[in-house]
Formats: structure tokens, C-alpha cells, sequence
């Protein structure tokens, strides 16, 4: 019976029984015997539902049976067959691809918290400055995005933002930087605990966060025995620690809205004077902080090896701290079994996996130089294997520029190959930032001639940078005509309220042939540069001495 399963494929007991001349009691029993060493396995292993086999055994007469060994093979070269299906596709495609399967430029998304919410969930754990996240990252992706959708969001208590410190060694600062956005009941690996806290007035509020729970600033400063200036400004640089974090996001706007507010909760600003503006800043910043802070639900890093202290939570400690522990504990259930191979794959890294594949659809080594936080390849790659040996994703060369081990969701392999077919004349131009993750020029695919930094702008269709804004400078890398210029202009004024061009491809604004275009959609002159800020000023002189020759045409000479 195992010569006859290991020179075959799968088959049923009935059909071995009728091959090897054996009654089939006899066959189900042998079968059983092999299955109970290892040697076969049981299942549904392809489509085959022949009414003729259908007896007195009723459904277990469609079970079937394979050599392990076998298996494995059929397995293996339909893992073959599945990578080569997909031709890898060039840059552009992968470009257009990354744009909508990160939501840039989409229409669907509703304008509202939900919308926010969909945006924060795929790109959750990454860190950008508060003023990228709003004016880039969800401008960029929900039109008509207005500031009140991400305060609702955050006050729902769905997510929470965390302050992403410095690197060790460097000034920390006295506001949040950085901060990513998670989960509410997300636990942070590698959290600064209490005992790393040495001054007084952090130590109490600390102390007075941990013991009551998440708090109001006149309850911390009550309890604390601090007044309210001075638990502000210990309570923001707990935040900048990514230590505390608050309900509401308006004071975060705020700091990058106004510098100056920055002024009023460094230390020692209770000895100092403040002037009317200063008094008007603090009253705003009271005021907007509408929600209530709480200490950041963290597991330490020795905690992965069992032996970890967790620091003390809010009121919800006990809960938090069972959690956590649960969490671990059944990662050490599934070594035990043998489930997870290897001392750095586990459930963690399976959590990562799946993380990075819905945030990318496709996923290679290149894109982790995007993540803010530093993950290893070989961290994941274990996880990712088991994936597609289990058939939930898929692997192959799915982009030509990338390495050659990439994996994929089914849904992202259909979709890139509906990149193909795209029209680049019937595609919007779709603006965003340089920095944005979304943007796959100059880390995942050669760069277009624009440097990744937060201020420039690029303006991509159908896959291919048409325009770009680096620093005052607008530069078009392909050949536009006057009305595709104009597209992509607008293109970036929705995205950007004030522009200030003061070359473009090289030529200064108001000496270039483009001044007409940019006349007509609002840009006026300031002598030096076009800018447009939504308010009426001045024509550039080209446009205007040629308004007055169509008005006025010069009468022709006689010879």
C-alpha cells in the first residue's frame, strides 16, 4: 500500500482498495495505521467528486489520501507554478499601484473620522512629524479633509498618538517631534519606565498617573502637588518621551501652528515674565486640551524572555498587565508545540508581517528603509514563508526594480496586474509629498530628480512624476503641453493652500512661458516669484503687457 501511495497521486480508499485487490475495511485500516506514523496524510486535495464513488460511506467516500512525500512535491511545484504566473511589472506600475493601494488620491474615502480612521489604521506605527500627518499624509488622501475629523477620532478613543523619542544621546526636547498613531490597547515594546525618570516633578506626575489612571491637568496638578503651569510642562515632556499621551490632538496643531508656544511650557518658565501673547498662548493651550492624559500601555523589552517588569498603568493595570502577559505566555504555548521555528520568528514577528503586507499589498526587503521603526528582514521573512506555505499570500517577482524575494496579497496581485491595462491620458494627476511612504521614488525604484524631503512635492500619473516642487523651484521632468501643466498644477495648489514659484525648469517664474497658465488659475507677482495664497494681487508684467496687446493691438506700418 505505500508503493502504491508513493507512485501516485491522491486517491480514495476506494479506489486503492479496487487497484490493490483488497477489501476496502482492510485498506481504511492500513491507512489509519500509516496516517498514525506520519507516513500519509488525509484530506480534500483536489476537485474530484465522481458520483460513482459515492456508497454507503456517504462523504468519507470523497476523502482522499497521499504519501507525505508526494505532497510535499505537488506542493512545491505549485508554489513554482503560482510565482511564475506574474510577469514583473516596470515603475510606473508599481508606482500607480502603490498610490491606490495607499489610498492617495482616492475619492472613496469618506470625509470624516471614518476616513481618518481607515488612513491611520493601514499606516499605523509609522512616525511623522504632526504637521505631515495633517497637511500631507491625510490631505493627500481624503478630499476634503478638515483638521476636526482627526480631534474626533482621537477623542473616540480608538487610537492614541505616541511621540516617538530620539535616538539615545540626543536633546529629547520639550514637545513630541515625531508621533505615530496605534491602537489604544497596543502594547509598546521598549517604553521608558519610572525608574529611568530622576527628576522630582516627573516622577510625581508619573506617580499620580499610574496610581489614579488617565486624568484632566487640574487633576494632575492637584494631586501632583504642582500647580497647573508646571504640570503642563512636565505632563508635555513625559509626551515628548513617549511616556503620556493625550485624548485630544489640538495642542499638537497648535506647537506647529504657532512656535512660540513652545516657549510657555519649557523649564523654568514660571520664573520668567510673559508678555500678553505669551498669556493668550497658554489660554489657548489650556483650552484645547480638551481630553484627558494617560500613561502609554507598554510591555518592557526583557519581557519577551519571561522575565520582564511592567511598569505601573492607569486604573485598567491589573487588566493591562494580564494582557500583556497572556500574550506572551501563548507565544511560548506555540514554541512549545513547535509551531514556530526558530529563536527571532514567533508570534510577534507574524503580527509584523501581516502589518507590512497590509500597509504595502507587496512586500520586499527595500521597503522596510521605510518603516520608522528598524525591522530586520530576517525577523519577518520566517513568518512570511509559513504564509505561503499555508496559501494566505503569495510569492514571486512581482516588481522588476525590487529583490528578488517579494511576497504579495492575492487581492494586491490582481490589482497590480490592472495596472497594466491603465490609460495615462484618462488617469488624474494626484499631488502629494516627496516623503510621503507612498511615493516609491528614490528608496524603492530610482529617484525622478525631486529629493525626498517633507517640503517638496510631486505630482504622479498614471505611474510617472509629470511635476515637481523642490523648495520655490517647479521642474517638469516630462514634456507637457499647456493644458496638462495646468492639470498638474492644480493639482498641487489642492494640495498646498500658498505657493511661492520662483523658477521653473530653470527659467525664472516671470520670464517663463508658463506664466500665463499660472496667471489664469490666481498667481499673482511679488516682483521676484509668482505666489499664489488665495487672495488677489498684482499680474505678472508679461501677462499684462500681453492682456494690453489684445486690447490695444498696434496698428501695422505701410511700406
Amino acid at each position: 500500500m505505500r508503493r502504491a501511495l508513493a507512485s501516485g497521486g491522491p486517491t480514495t480508499a476506494n479506489d486503492l482498495a479496487t487497484h490493490l485487490w483488497m477489501a476496502v475495511a482492510d485498506v481504511e485500516g492500513k491507512l489509519a495505521s500509516l496516517e498514525a506514523k506520519g507516513s500519509v496524510f488525509r484530506g480534500h486535495f483536489t476537485t474530484r467528486r465522481s458520483d460513482d464513488v459515492a456508497n454507503a460511506h456517504g462523504a468519507r467516500a470523497n476523502e482522499q489520501w497521499c504519501d507525505r512525500y508526494v505532497l510535499e512535491r505537488i506542493h512545491r511545484q505549485t508554489l513554482n507554478r503560482l510565482r511564475s504566473e506574474i510577469e514583473p511589472c516596470g515603475d510606473s506600475e508599481f508606482a500607480a499601484f502603490r498610490l491606490r493601494w495607499q489610498h492617495v488620491g482616492d475619492s472613496s474615502l469618506p470625509p470624516s473620522p471614518d476616513g481618518a480612521r481607515l488612513v491611520i489604521e493601514q499606516l499605523r506605527g509609522l512616525a511623522f512629524t504632526p504637521e505631515f500627518w495633517e497637511r500631507a499624509i491625510l490631505a493627500a488622501r481624503i478630499h476634503g479633509y478638515r483638521p476636526e475629523h482627526l480631534d474626533l477620532l482621537c477623542m473616540s478613543g480608538d487610537i492614541v498618538w505616541v511621540a516617538v523619542p530620539r535616538e539615545e544621546g540626543t536633546d529629547t526636547g520639550e514637545l513630541p517631534s515625531q508621533i505615530a498613531f496605534l491602537p489604544r490597547r497596543y502594547p509598546l515594546v521598549g517604553v521608558r519606565g519610572a525608574g529611568e525618570i530622576t527628576d522630582p516633578k516627573e516622577s510625581a506626575v508619573y506617580g499620580v498617573l499610574g496610581e489614579r489612571g488617565a486624568q484632566y491637568l487640574d487633576q494632575v496638578a492637584e494631586r501632583s502637588g504642582l500647580s497647573e503651569r508646571d504640570a503642563l510642562g512636565v505632563l508635555w515632556r513625559l509626551a515628548a518621551a513617549g511616556m503620556v499621551s493625550n485624548d485630544s490632538f489640538a495642542p499638537l496643531r497648535l506647537f506647529w501652528s504657532d512656535p512660540d508656544a513652545a516657549r510657555v511650557v519649557a523649564p523654568g518658565s514660571e520664573h520668567r515674565g510673559f508678555s500678553r501673547h505669551d498669556a493668550a498662548l497658554r489660554a489657548r493651550l489650556k483650552s484645547s486640551l480638551s481630553g484627558r492624559w494617560s500613561l502609554i500601555e507598554s510591555i518592557s523589552k526583557d519581557a519577551s524572555d519571561g522575565n520582564g517588569t511592567y511598569p505601573a498603568q492607569n486604573g485598567d493595570d491589573n487588566e493591562r498587565r494580564h494582557r500583556s502577559r497572556e500574550l506572551l505566555d501563548g507565544e511560548k504555548r506555540q514554541r512549545g508545540r513547535g509551531l514556530l521555528d526558530g529563536e527571532k520568528s514567533g508570534l510577534l514577528e507574524g503580527e509584523k508581517a501581516k502589518l507590512l503586507l497590509a500597509r504595502n499589498g507587496i512586500l520586499s526587503r527595500e521597503m522596510l528603509a521605510l518603516e520608522s521603526v528598524s525591522v530586520s528582514w530576517n525577523e519577518i521573512v520566517f513568518a512570511l514563508r509559513r504564509m505561503e506555505y499555508a496559501g494566505t499570500i503569495r510569492r514571486g517577482y512581482f516588481v522588476r526594480s525590487l529583490s528578488g524575494e517579494q511576497y504579495a496579497l492575492p487581492e494586491a496581485v490582481e490589482r497590480l496586474r490592472a495596472m497594466r491595462a491603465l490609460n495615462p491620458g484618462a488617469e488624474p494627476p494626484i499631488a502629494l509629498s516627496a516623503a510621503d511612504p507612498a511615493n516609491p521614488y528614490g528608496v524603492l525604484i530610482p529617484g525622478c530628480g525631486i529629493t525626498r524631503d517633507p517640503a517638496n512635492l510631486v505630482v504622479i500619473r498614471a505611474g510617472r512624476v509629470i511635476l515637481g516642487l523642490a523648495g520655490r523651484a517647479l521642474v517638469a521632468p516630462a514634456q507637457l503641453d499647456d493644458g496638462e501643466f495646468g492639470a498638474a498644477l492644480d493639482a498641487l495648489m489642492g494640495l498646498r493652500p500658498r505657493l511661492v514659484i520662483d523658477t521653473i525648469d530653470g527659467c525664472p517664474a516671470l520670464e517663463s512661458g508658463r506664466v500665463h497658465v499660472m496667471a489664469a488659475r490666481g498667481f499673482h507677482s511679488d516682483g521676484r516669484a509668482l505666489v499664489y495664497d488665495g487672495l488677489p494681487g498684482p499680474r505678472p508684467s508679461r501677462v499684462a503687457a500681453a492682456d494690453a496687446q489684445r486690447v490695444h493691438p498696434q496698428p501695422r506700418s505701410e511700406t
